[in-house]
Parts: C-alpha cells; structure tokens; sequence
C-alpha cells in the first residue's frame, strides 16, 4: 500500500540518525510520525510554533519549542506545506546553525509521501465496512428480535404516510397553479451528502414538481463529488469557477437563492427585477471564532442584502438571527424525505439492541469526541448486549478523520461504517432500535427525523430546532447535551426500558411524517411569491 520510494526514505533516516525531529504536530505531522515509526524510526520529538502544546506528547513523543528541538537535531523533517511557514521556520534553523553544521532539512514537498495511502494503511482496523455490517445482519435468523413490533412499524408508517398523501398531492397541483413556468436558481456550492444538500435537494425536486424551472449552481472544483450524490437527475447543473460567476447567468432566474453566508454578498447588484432569497439552514457565525473575518461575514449576511427575503426551518434559527441581527425570517418548517426513510422489512434485526450515531469531527458543535466517549461508556457498561454502529467519517479518506480516530483505542467496540450514500443510511437507520444525536445544538437535526421515521427511538439536544419536530417523552427523548451524565443515562435507559424505546419508535414514525418536503417547498415559494 505505501510505496517503495516512502518506504526507502524512512529507511535511510532510520539507518542514518538517531535524532530525527518533526517540525509541526498538526495532523501531517502526527501522521508522519506515524509512519515513520511504522519503518521503525526514532522520533525524537516534535516542534511546534503553538507553546499551549509544549510538554504534551504524542504516542510517547514529546512536543517541544523550536530551540529545544535544535539542539541536537541530527535531521529536521517539516511536515507543514505552507510556503510562507516553511520559509520562516528554514529562516530560523539558518540563523540558529549560523556558524555550525546545518542539520538535514527535509521539506514536505521532498517527501514521496502519499497521505491517502497512509491513511488507508493506518486506519485499516478503524473501520467496519457497510459491507460487512449488511453480511453480519442478514446472517440473523428471522426469528431473532421482535418481528412482530417491526411489522407494527411498518404497517404504521405506511398509514401514516397514507393520511398525508391527498395533502402532499393536493400542496402540488396548488403550487402548479400559482408558479409553473417559474425559474429559480440556488447556490449550493457543495461536494457531499451533508444534511444541506440533502434538504435542499429534496425540496427543489418537489418545486420541479410543481413546474418550477430549478437550477443549482456549483463550483466546478466540486463536480465530481456533487454528482456522485445528486440523486436528482430532474434538477440542471450550472458550475462556474467561482461563487460570483453565478452573475454571469443570473439574468435567467426569477429568483436567486443563496444558501450560505458567502454567496449573499454577490447579490447586492441584481437586478431589480430579480428576487433574491436566502434559505437560513442554520446560524453560521457559530462556526467560526468570535469576532473572526468568517464570524463577521456571516453575522452580516442576514443583513447586507436590502430586499433579501430569508427563510429558515425552525423557529430557533429564526430567533437567533433576529436576536442577533434584527432581521426577519419567513419559518418554512423542518423538512424530510418521508418516501426514503420509512422502517423496512428487507434487513433483519440482529439479536442484541443496535445503537447508531452520526460522528462528524470536522464539526465541533456536532460533539463528536462527546459522542464517542459516551458510547464508549455505555458499550463498557452493557457488553455483548448491545451493538454500536456509527457513520458520517472515514479515516481511510480524509486526514481530519484520522487524526480522530487515532485518539481512540484501536480495541474499541464501536463499529465504523464509514461515509454512507443516503440509501444506505436509511437501511443502517431502519436496522437499529436507538438513534443518538449529543450535538451542541441542531438548527434542525435532519438526520434525527431520518432516525425517527425509520423506527429509531431517538435521543436529540434540547438546544435548537429538534423541538420543532420532537417532543419529548412522546416521540423522542429531548435531553440537555451539555451534561455528559445525562448523555449516559437516557441512553441507559433507552436500553434498559423496552416499553418507553417502543413507544418513541411508534409515535416518531407517525409525528415526523407530518413534515414532508412538499409543505417546505410550497412555503418556500409562497415566501418569495405569495399565492395570495
């Protein structure tokens, strides 16, 4: 898997020095490392500009200042590719060796290294296949769990979604009326099956049903991966280089809709003929520091544009941009695909009670190191008794994910599934009893409703918009996420309490069916161009 070019390189560090140091203890720089004590190298330590790191170590190798990494550096491998830091820490191994010998300086861009071969072969054991865990649940007897409860749930959801289908219908032909012949274009500049796009997606299609003309506008930097996901062929796609190159066709649309905070500001020159919206998926200055260039942008968004109409999903998102801003959103409603996620009877139960959770670790809010350590907590707790499968990361794949992982004991129970198509999350979702969601907060919480129309008994944070949607003790258990304790205990409980899983499993099938795309579509549109 590595090639024989890294392989000879480490090689001849390893039989040349005894003092090798690595310039960056980022994540290039511990995978590095780990590589490099793969071909059995000696590290000495780590260098690093960020002094909050000095005294730490990773897998035993101590994290130090600059200086005291020089002393006796024998080879010196910088691990950062960012030019202007590569020049400045050159600068100083210069200055410091001014008049003596100059270790061996290795660049990042000298080394044969192929990060997407390291991380497939360091997180081999990271990661449980979708395959296997589809083997492993179709090799259960029929008879395991309660099949009888599993037809209940069906049989349920397929009534449910029978008493909403003259509205979802009748929501159609009234859309047709009002807006056929309309031309919408959104900016989605997305190149993965994240809950936004999904959403976003799933409502637009329902537009085009309606006979709205809906285009979506990309990056071409994100082609490949974007239409890898795009399930909807009904929908055209318009890529540019850049975001503002959406201008250049703008004159096309009735409405432009942006759906981040960057792509607002290219707005502000339409023409007035044209409208302009914002869907609101969320509070986007919580992404970045306070006060940051990215926090201010974001905050601003909601403002810059005069005429823009915004519209969001829940009344939370609503109150934190007006609380925030002053501004105005129009509440189109939380929003699911009711067809793809639905209990299914192709997948047996396995004998023991399956756990599912999202882990994204690129995002903070979502708690992933949280929601790892508490399931970790509860598989110690319950043993055999239980199954844990999470999805949403991939450490063969993406660096981030990696260095995530690396933190947990490769021993752990917790099974990985990787980064699922959404059609094979709806299968994992229908497969499990407990769905759990320990985020920060949810602007809406897409993949709760998922959970929840699938037969999950659902645990979601009482911070956000679930609220909208999950009510709890009835449908789903609405929990301060905060307080790691209370994390431990509903999901405790959720195990222990067959009664109260079931009730939520039934209730949340029947409830989150009331929230189909159609309604968040026609409101959508009726916010731009009221019907009436």
């Amino acid at each position: 898997m590595i090639s024989v070019k890294i392989a000879g390189f480490f090689n001849e560090i390893k039989n040349s020095s005894k003092y090798t140091v690595i310039y960056g203890a980022g994540h290039d720089g511990r995978l590095l490392a780990d590589v490099a004590l793969h071909f059995g190298c000696h590290i000495a330590c780590f260098a690093d500009k960020g002094t909050y790191l000095y005294g730490l170590s990773y897998k035993g190798i101590k994290i130090v200042s600059i200086y005291e990494a020089l002393l006796n550096a024998e080879v010196i491998i910088i691990s950062i590719a960012i030019k202007a830091v590569e020049e400045e820490i050159v600068s100083v191994i210069d200055d410091y060796y001014l008049n003596t010998t100059k270790p061996k300086v290795i660049k990042k861009c000298d080394i044969p290294f192929e990060t997407i071969d390291c991380l497939k072969l360091f997180a081999e054991n990271r990661i449980y296949t979708y395959s296997d865990f589809i083997k492993n649940l179709n090799m259960c007897n029929a008879s395991t769990g309660d099949n009888s409860i599993k037809k209940s749930h069906i049989h349920e959801g397929n009534l449910a979604r029978q008493r909403v289908s003259n509205e979802r219908k009748e929501l159609i032909e009234i859309g047709r009326r009002h807006w056929k012949g309309t031309n919408v274009l959104i900016i989605l500049p997305v190149d993965n099956l994240g809950g936004g796009m999904k959403v976003v997606i799933n409502e637009a299609q329902k537009m085009v049903e309606m006979g709205v003309n809906v285009s979506i506008y990309n990056l071409e930097s994100n082609r490949t991966g974007f239409e890898q996901y795009n399930w909807a062929s009904d929908l055209v796609a318009i890529y540019g280089e850049k975001i503002s190159d959406f201008i250049d066709v703008a004159y096309n649309f009735d409405v432009i809709c942006s759906t981040f905070y960057a792509s607002v500001k290219h707005c502000i020159n339409l023409s007035k003929k044209t409208k302009i919206a914002y869907y609101v998926q969320d509070f986007e200055p919580y992404f970045f520091d306070y006060n940051s260039y990215n926090y201010l942008e974001a905050l601003h968004s909601y403002t810059i544009v005069g005429n823009n109409i915004l519209v969001t999903k829940t009344k939370w998102n609503y109150n934190m941009v007006k609380e925030n801003t002053g501004a105005e959103c129009v509440i189109i409603g939380p929003s699911v695909d009711i067809d793809e996620y639905r209990p299914q009877q192709k997948v047996y139960k396995s004998n023991k009670i399956v756990i599912c959770a999202m882990i994204r670790p690129e995002s903070p809010r979502r708690s992933p190191y949280l929601t790892l350590d508490v399931l970790e907590q509860v598989s110690e707790i319950y043993g055999d008794k239980i199954e844990i499968f999470v999805f949403g990361s991939d450490p063969s794949q993406r660096l981030f994910d990696y260095t995530f992982w690396n933190l947990f004991s490769p021993k752990t129970k917790i099974k990985n599934l990787g980064i699922l198509s959404r059609e094979d999350v709806a299968t994992v979702l229908s497969s499990s009893d407990i769905f759990v969601d320990l985020s920060e907060y949810q602007a809406m919480g897409l993949t709760a409703m998922e959970a929840m129309l699938s037969g999950c008994a659902t645990i979601v944070p009482k911070n956000g918009g679930c609220t909208d949607f999950a009510k709890n003790e009835k449908n789903a258990l609405v929990i301060n996420t905060n307080c790691r304790q209370l994390c431990v205990e509903a999901i405790c409980r959720l195990v222990d309490d067959r009664k109260t899983r079931d009730l939520l499993s039934k209730n949340a099938i029947i409830d989150i069916c009331k929230f189909y795309p159609e309604k968040a579509a026609f409101n959508f549109l009726d916010a731009i161009f009221p019907a009436t």
